[in-house]
């Protein structure tokens, strides 16, 4: 029998925990394991010869707690739990938890109060690093410009909100309660021309499991209609690998949308005045100088057939030359000034007429023209488009040394794509640095200002590849795209560049979505 205690109160001695029993009219402990010493660095009999004990190591700011806590379960016969720290014989701090069972031993004895502590400090540190986390995040994404929110599609079609930012209230007049209360909230205060699009589009990313960006509209409380810029994407997935909870953020872009809008408009003005003026100008050239350029070429003609001074005549001759040269000059300077094609027969072919006048390409460069156009653009993207196409030429016939260059127009994303390509010398790494590259920033910025992209490929010795897109549609309330990873018009369309070759892609102005 002696043996069979010594081996239970060993087996008790080496569990990571203290096992103790009090008695309540005694107010005292009847039994506490050894294991007490191993994991509080006091001796046994401290709890059993002096009953005050136990209270003196709790911490301060616990014990009224926990003495209330045990006088009130001393009562409750059952099953109770409470955490709460203790002061170690090495003072340290450190938490546990005791396990209680209260057993009612009958009228005429006293309560038994059993119970097993165990050591939670690093479960509490975890708990309390875990909370410090969350509410460092919610501070982070309560303050962030942007509506946050999380959702799952576990529940039902419509999914089930699971959190929503306070910002909400700012960006629609509704609170998260609000929000999180009404599953067709969202839905009811959809713009009703953008509904459909939207539900096609997230039932599309819930299929394939992929992220989206969308922009909508959003009719808030009080009317206003708020142009909305919603990214989402999965964080996590079932065990068949679906995904089943998204988290996203709502950016109000209201106010960027019509600042981009008045800018475009400002470029449609820049750009009839800038047309108007070259118009004007081409107009007083072609009425005056030309006029009168042309006259001296007669008259010099004339005074060759009634002079018999040969001298006279070879200097007659070469003045007539000149003025003949200087004439097509003029006339080719007011080409570029303000091509009448472009108004009156479109893009692609006042292009082609460039390529075939341009002292830039003019018997020096093969050129050729793809025309794939769908829809002839608006004048203004018309005369925008002419202008960076006419700069690429230029470069490519006075700078890249060129033998061939093609010109490719096509329909592509609302919008309409050109792709200069030419076999010439191509650029550097850096073009930037480089003489004769200084109209890759005007090109950029024509591009940007129109809402499109314009991207440079380009490797030496490998030629370069100028693509730009720009909307047909200036004010359409849409975001702008970024270039395309991909061959728009074809493999065989874009000049090789051998992996092996240094290429030089130059972004620029891609304008992403949002």
């Amino acid at each position: 029998m002696e043996a069979r205690e010594a081996n239970f109160e060993e087996l008790l001695g080496d569990l990571d925990a203290v096992v103790w029993e009090y008695e309540t009219d005694a107010e005292a402990y009847t039994y506490i394991s050894a294991s007490c010493e191993r994991m509080l660095g006091y001796p046994r009999w401290r709890w059993t010869d002096d009953p005050g004990f136990w209270a003196s190591i709790l911490h301060p700011d616990d014990t009224d707690r926990v003495k209330r806590f045990y006088e009130a379960i001393e009562r409750e016969p059952g099953h109770h739990r409470v955490e709460y720290r203790v002061i170690t014989a090495d003072d340290r701090q450190i938490w546990t938890r005791d396990t209680i069972h209260v057993i009612d031993r009958g009228p005429s004895r006293s309560r038994l109060v059993r119970g097993i502590c165990i050591d939670i400090t690093e479960h509490r540190r975890a708990v309390d690093a875990l909370a410090e986390a969350e509410q460092r995040y919610r501070s982070l994404v309560e303050h962030l410009p942007g509506v946050v929110y999380v959702w799952s599609t576990e529940h039902d079609e419509h999914g089930e909100g699971l959190y929503i930012g306070p910002q909400l209230e700012e960006l629609l007049g509704f609170t998260p309660a609000e929000w999180m209360a009404d599953r067709e909230l969202w839905e009811r205060r959809m713009h009703p021309d953008d509904l459909d699009r939207v539900w096609n589009s997230t039932e599309g990313s819930e299929r394939s499991d992929e992220p989206y960006e969308l922009e909508y509209r959003m009719i808030a409380r009080d009317g206003r209609e708020v142009l909305v810029h919603d990214e989402s994407y999965p964080v996590a997935w079932s065990e068949e690998g679906r995904a089943t909870v998204w988290q996203g953020v709502v950016l109000d872009v209201t106010d960027r949308r019509r600042l981009e809008k008045e800018r475009r408009t400002l470029l449609v003005q820049l750009v009839r005045t800038q047309e108007e003026e070259r118009r004007r100008l081409g107009g007083d050239i072609h009425d005056d100088p030309i006029q009168k350029m042309i006259a001296v070429g007669m008259r010099l003609h004339t005074l060759r057939g009634r002079t018999h001074d040969p001298e006279l005549d070879a200097g007659l001759e070469e003045l007539a030359g000149k003025v003949t040269a200087s004439v097509e000059s003029l006339r080719s300077l007011l080409f570029e000034l303000r091509p009448p094609a472009l108004e009156k027969e479109g893009i692609a072919e006042a292009i082609r007429q460039y390529l075939e006048l341009s002292s830039s390409t003019k018997g020096s460069v093969v050129t050729e023209l793809l025309d794939r156009l769908g829809e002839e653009p608006p004048i203004e993207a018309r005369a925008i488009a002419y202008r960076i196409a006419q700069e690429a030429v230029v470069n490519a016939g006075k700078h890249a040394g060129a033998a061939h260059l093609r010109v490719e127009l096509s329909s592509h994303d609302c919008g309409f794509l050109t792709r200069i390509v030419d076999d010439g010398a191509g650029m550097p790494p850096d073009p930037a640095t480089q003489p004769g590259h200084g109209g890759l920033a005007s090109m950029r910025e024509r591009a940007e200002l129109a809402g499109g992209w314009l991207r440079v490929l380009s490797a030496p010795g490998q030629g370069t590849t100028v693509e730009f897109w720009l909307p047909l549609e200036q004010d359409a309330m849409r975001p702008n795209l970024p270039a395309p990873e991909s061959d728009a018009l074809g493999a065989d369309t874009v000049a090789a560049h051998p992996s092996s070759a240094p290429t030089t892609t130059q972004d620029l102005g891609l304008v992403g979505r949002g």
